[in-house]
């Protein structure tokens, strides 16, 4: 058992007891914790003492970007480590709690969101063998494989966020005109690229019709148990469909593929008036999109 595996059995010795504390708040506190002593043998800290605000915020950030939590949500599971950093003190197993100078700090996550957004070499875009490679992939007749392939077409598509695939009801996709239909504070129509999503479109609403008999689903995309998709069970699918495409990214979540798409859209010949359009993105981050777009999507 590795040093770090014996914290974290001792730390839940110590947890298990504790009154104050709900066992479904415990075990999450347990699982976030384990999640942040993976993250330290990952970026070789093997030493607590090693932990500064700035390893807190990039956990933060890491969390958050591979499972597009809101920010709110990554702050909760500082509030495990807040909790476990005070035990590791208390049991000299750490000289200091680093997540207190985090918070002094006022240190966020999205604040490296932001540098990672602009920052115009560090961009990682899917490009046309990937795409190709995606459209290729074998479709079994299985509704939740027809669906996973539907949602990354589409955002392929269209560019669409997290947020606007989850929440998208069935009527405001249109294959007859080409448009997919955005409601809300980014209301607009988007033009779809049938070539890229058409077929993906048409299996999965097939499907749909199938297991939904006189049923109206509110959302176009569901769960077998026809619950509303959450941004976690979105980016899994985008992670698990890119996987068994054979495409090993850094980043393998939807806002890669709404990226890609942006891009994409540059690179068909679009103007920036016509992505901000189609996006609602503002026009200091769509100049970025348009540069790399120049030079990668020739």
């Amino acid at each position: 058992m590795s040093n770090y595996e014996t914290i974290l059995k001792k730390f839940g010795e110590w947890l298990t007891p504790q009154a104050c504390y709900t066992d479904n708040t415990k075990e999450a506190y347990l699982r976030w914790v384990g999640y942040f002593l993976n993250y330290l043998v990952g970026n070789e800290i093997f030493q607590l003492n090693s932990v500064d605000e700035s390893t807190i915020q990039k956990f933060a950030y890491h969390r958050l970007n591979r499972e597009q939590y809101s920010i709110d949500y990554a702050e909760a599971r500082i509030t495990a480590l807040n909790l476990f950093f005070d035990w590791t003190y208390k049991v000299s197993l750490s000289r200091s709690n680093p997540v207190l100078t985090y918070r002094k700090a006022n240190l966020k996550p999205e604040s490296l969101i932001r540098k990672k957004e602009t920052a115009e070499n560090d961009l990682e875009i899917l490009n046309r063998t990937n795409i190709e490679q995606l459209q290729n992939l074998a479709c079994s007749y299985d509704f939740s494989t027809k669906r996973d392939m539907c949602i990354v077409l589409l955002i392929l598509a269209s560019g669409i966020s997290a947020e606007e695939t989850c929440t998208l009801p069935p009527e405001h996709l249109d294959l007859k005109n080409g448009y997919l239909k955005i409601t809300g504070k980014r209301a607009r129509l988007i033009p779809l690229d049938l070539s890229l999503c058409q077929k993906a479109c048409h299996d999965y609403l097939q499907a749909v019709q199938e297991i939904s008999i006189g049923e109206r689903q509110a959302f176009l995309f569901f769960s077998k148990s026809k619950q509303q998709f959450s941004k976690r069970q979105l980016h899994r699918v985008v992670a698990k469909t890119l996987q068994e495409a054979n495409l090993i990214t850094t980043h393998s979540g939807p806002d890669l593929l709404r990226k890609t798409a942006i891009v994409r859209m540059f690179g068909q010949g679009k103007s920036i008036e016509e992505v901000k359009k189609a996006t609602r993105l503002s026009l200091a981050i769509l100049e970025q999109y348009q540069k790399i777009a120049a030079k990668v999507w020739e």
